[in-house]
C-alpha cells in the first residue's frame, strides 16, 4: 500500500474533488439567486403586506396572528412561516422548482 503513486491517488481523488466543487456551485448560485429574491425592489410593501409578481403570478405575503401566510393568485397557502424571509424562501422554492407552474397549470385546467 505505501508504493501508490501520488498520481495514482489524486486520480483516485479527483472525481470526487469535481463533484464536491460542483456541488458547491449549485449551492453558491442558488444562494445569490434566493438573495436577490429576498432583496428585489419588485416587492412592494403596503399595510404591512408585500407583493411581488413573479412568472405571471400575483403573490401576496401578509401577517397573520402566528407569522407569515402566502397568497399566490387566488390560492391561499395554508402554511404560517415565522418571518418574511421564510416565506419568501418558500415561494422563491415553490417557483424555482417548477412546482408553482404544475399547479396553476392543473388549476387552470380544472376550471
Amino acid at each position: 500500500m505505501k508504493n501508490l503513486s501520488k498520481s495514482y491517488l489524486i486520480i483516485q481523488s479527483t472525481p470526487n474533488a469535481i463533484t464536491n466543487r460542483e456541488e458547491a456551485l449549485v449551492l453558491r448560485r442558488y444562494a445569490d439567486r434566493l438573495q436577490r429574491f429576498y432583496q428585489s425592489k419588485r416587492w412592494k410593501e403596503k399595510n404591512g403586506e408585500y407583493f411581488i409578481t413573479q412568472k405571471q403570478i400575483e403573490i401576496k405575503i401578509y401577517q397573520s396572528t402566528y407569522g407569515f401566510k402566502i397568497k399566490m393568485g387566488q390560492t391561499n397557502g395554508k402554511y404560517i412561516y415565522r418571518t418574511i424571509n421564510e416565506a419568501k424562501k418558500k415561494v422563491f422554492d415553490f417557483i424555482d422548482s417548477g412546482e408553482a407552474d404544475i399547479f396553476f397549470m392543473y388549476k387552470k385546467r380544472k376550471v
